[in-house]
């Protein structure tokens, strides 16, 4: 597997190749409701438009979620931080609960932090780390979570004479 590979260009190879599937199958699976059928069933009446398999909406969310947050794993590996940032945002948007992507956002965060020095995404990881902890604390993802925002403890007044609160 990519995370895997030991070469740093084969690594990034298979990532962007992940990258890649990850975007076909977020396009593949966008099954976005007509402007014509959504307006018909809202407003004309119930029924007209139709309203075929919405029982299937979790299976949607769940699919998006994972595509969407392959993109980010993707994107982080290759550097792409801010995307990665936005890929973990959106599949948070399908699945708000997901404690796994709460925890990828925080790492990102994290990431984005150590490479700029900006209080928000100090103060961005934090809160995903944390938003880890209340959703599923048995988490392996949690200890790291905990470890994560011990380390921001730790640093704490470091980050207070930057600025960050």
């Amino acid at each position: 597997t990519a995370a895997e590979e030991r070469s740093a260009p084969r690594k990034q190879e298979l990532f962007s190749q992940a990258r890649e599937s990850y975007q076909t199958f977020l396009h593949l699976t966008n099954y976005s409701t007509p402007a014509i059928s959504w307006v018909a069933y809202h407003f004309v009446g119930h029924g007209l438009g139709g309203r075929r398999h919405a029982d299937r909406k979790d299976l949607y969310n769940a699919w998006r979620n994972s595509g969407y947050l392959g993109l980010c794993l993707c994107d982080e590996m290759l550097g792409n931080l801010l995307r990665a940032r936005d890929y973990c945002r959106r599949a948070i948007g399908y699945i708000p609960d997901d404690a796994i992507a709460h925890f990828l956002l925080g790492n990102v965060n994290r990431d984005l932090f150590i490479k700029t020095k900006s209080c928000e995404y100090v103060a961005s990881a934090r809160a995903s780390y944390q938003q880890v902890l209340s959703l599923n604390p048995n988490l392996t993802e949690a200890k790291n979570a905990r470890f994560y925002l011990d380390q921001f403890e730790g640093m704490r007044e470091a980050l207070r004479r930057r600025g960050c609160p």
